[in-house]
C-alpha cells in the first residue's frame, strides 16, 4: 500500500535530521498561489501539502534536492523553456548535482490531482509514477543511489519485457 502524502510528511518530519536533509522553510498559501498563477497551473493537492511543509528540501550527501516554488520559476521563465523541459505542461520538481540530472512533474490537462513523475536520462523520458508521497518514500527509505536509480532499472526492465 502505497503511503499518504500526510504520512510522508510526518516521515520527513521524525527522519529528516538522521538522513542529512535540510527542510526549506514551508511555503505560504500565497506563496503557491503565486507559482499557480505565474505558471499558469494549478498544483496537485498532494503537491500543496507538501510545499506548505517545506519549500522544498536538500540533502548534502546525495546533492539531491526537491526544488522550491520560487527557483521553479525562475527555471520557466525565459527562452530556456523549450530546452529544459520534455513536456509543456510540466517542470522539475526534484535535481541531482547541481541539475546535472532531474526528476520533472507533468501535469494532467484534465484534472488537476492527476499527474506524472518522469526521470529525464539520456534523451529518454521514463515515467516512475503518478504518486509524490511513492517518489518520496523511494528516497527517504534508499535515498538517491539504492533508492531512485534502481526503481528506474526495475521499470526500464518491467517495460523492455526482461
Amino acid at each position: 500500500m502505497q503511503p499518504t502524502i500526510t504520512e510522508i510528511i510526518l516521515k520527513l518530519e521524525d527522519i529528516h535530521g538522521m538522513l542529512g536533509i535540510t527542510l526549506f522553510d514551508k511555503a505560504s498559501p500565497a506563496d503557491i498561489d503565486l507559482f499557480e498563477q505565474t505558471m499558469g497551473i494549478k498544483l496537485p493537492q498532494d503537491l500543496k501539502t507538501f510545499y506548505l511543509f517545506c519549500n522544498g528540501f536538500e540533502q548534502d550527501e546525495d546533492m539531491f534536492r526537491m526544488i522550491p516554488l520560487d527557483e521553479i520559476i525562475d527555471n520557466t521563465l525565459g527562452e530556456e523553456r523549450s530546452t529544459y523541459f520534455s513536456v509543456q505542461n510540466g517542470f522539475h520538481v526534484a535535481e541531482y548535482c547541481i541539475y546535472c540530472d532531474n526528476w520533472e512533474l507533468n501535469l494532467d490537462k484534465e484534472d488537476e490531482n492527476k499527474y506524472t513523475i518522469s526521470h529525464l536520462s539520456d534523451n529518454n523520458t521514463l515515467t516512475l509514477t503518478d504518486s509524490l508521497p511513492e517518489f518520496l518514500n523511494r528516497f527517504l527509505n534508499g535515498g538517491l543511489f539504492n533508492g531512485l536509480y534502481p526503481w528506474q532499472s526495475e521499470i526500464e526492465q518491467r517495460t523492455s519485457g526482461r
